[in-house]
């Protein structure tokens, strides 16, 4: 069933729909009504045990209302046999707590172009032995990303794409799931454990995030972990370094990323990627200037990791990166350490030109400083001599 009131404020109560405040009841739903769709408003209000009261209800679409006006109690109605909820082209007022989604049954929640004030939280209660096929945010506004937290802490398919984000916090994504894909989003800040899950496949892909935390990206036991065509404006030291694949099964694709800033330690990654099925290629770094220490201070991290595990992060990223510089110019970091060793090679043979020079310059002042002693005092020893014959010679004359 469809039902529109442009322009209108509409308030839900139970079956009855009530256009205005006058509190007149301008329409009914049918108890039978299976798929519902409401929308076309200025405004909702939504409350009560509503959805309990239509007991084949399957599917409910919120749509095209400037600002939603939601009770707490409107979504906890363990009871009812909603399946899908998608709410589409709106705004909620600016929420103080979660959503509490109390419907046992539910299998789909979308959320698409829409405006969120504040910080949007989602708490969604199923019944025991349910798994959620799908939860879906797309084309949205959003200030804040809070947590989404799912009782049976596991969604077959969790989807965060073409959002523009002011901030994913602490513990945003802690549920597990099968596919996980984080597509063509703008993001201010990754906080720190932002994403904190067990996602066998995970996609990361068009993204341009301003600012990844410390551990703000926490993946555990993937299969396969794909990162391409990314934007990183700002990396913490281990902001990557906690993507993990399923022992030495899993794989990792990491191409086609941009890194406009170079902090130290931005390009660790846990040990175990480091396989056979690691594809390191096409990643661009952005510098004014280009060097080869740019690459050396990113994957540089503490004493604690293995001398030989620093040495493979650099030259997987060596081998198969660039860097392009303020005038647009583009070089392999091959040919940039190409030819930052050879300059040192310059610099030692330099240094040891000097180092001997200097060397033989003070050898050779001690050398005659010694011998020039010596022949003082040779000549010292002959004048006394000399001296003690003459005046023997006096002595006799007398």
């Amino acid at each position: 069933m469809d039902t529109s009131y442009k322009k209108s404020t509409l308030i839900v109560r139970d079956k009855r729909l009530v256009v205005g405040g006058g509190g007149e009841v301008n329409a009914t739903l049918p108890s039978n009504t299976t798929h519902w769709s409401l929308g076309g408003c200025q405004a909702v209000h939504l409350s009560g045990p509503t959805l309990a009261t239509f007991p084949a209800l399957r599917t409910l679409h919120l749509h095209d209302t400037t600002v939603i006006h939601l009770g707490y109690d409107f979504f906890m109605q363990s009871n009812t046999p909603l399946q899908t909820l998608k709410l589409s082209n709106s705004s909620f007022s600016e929420l103080e707590d979660f959503i509490n989604i109390h419907a046992h049954k539910i299998q789909v929640i979308t959320l698409d172009n829409m405006t969120m004030k504040g910080t949007f939280k989602l708490l969604i209660a199923t019944q025991e032995g349910i798994i959620m096929d799908r939860i879906a945010i797309t084309n949205s506004h959003i200030d804040a990303l809070g947590e989404i937290n799912i009782s049976s802490r596991y969604v077959k398919e969790f989807v965060l794409a073409n959002n523009i984000i002011s901030n994913i916090l602490t513990s945003a994504i802690v549920h597990d799931s099968s596919h996980t894909l984080i597509k063509d989003n703008t993001i201010d800040n990754l906080s720190f454990l932002a994403f904190d899950t067990t996602s066998e496949n995970l996609t990361l892909t068009g993204n341009s995030i301003q600012n990844l935390a410390l551990e703000g990206l926490v993946i555990n036991n993937a299969t396969t972990l794909i990162i391409t065509n990314n934007s990183f404006h700002h990396i913490e030291r281990f902001g990557l370094a906690w993507l993990r694949s399923k022992d030495q099964k899993g794989s990792m694709v990491f191409t086609h990323n941009h890194f406009y800033e170079h902090g130290n330690g931005s390009l660790i990654f846990y040990f175990n990627l480091y396989n056979k099925n690691l594809v390191v290629n096409s990643n661009t770094l952005h510098a004014a200037s280009c060097n080869c220490s740019i690459l050396r201070n990113m994957t540089e991290s503490n004493d604690t990791v293995p001398i030989g595990f620093k040495m493979d992060i650099f030259h997987t990223f060596k081998s198969t990166s660039t860097c392009q510089d303020g005038m647009g110019k583009e070089t392999s970091m091959t040919s940039l350490c190409h030819e930052d060793v050879k300059t040192g090679e310059w610099n030692i043979a330099f240094i040891t030109i000097v180092s001997v020079t200097v060397f033989g310059i003070m050898l050779m002042f001690l050398v005659r400083y010694y011998y020039r002693g010596r022949y003082k005092k040779l000549i010292q020893d002959k004048d006394e001599d000399h001296e003690y014959m003459i005046g023997d010679w006096i002595d006799d004359a007398e």
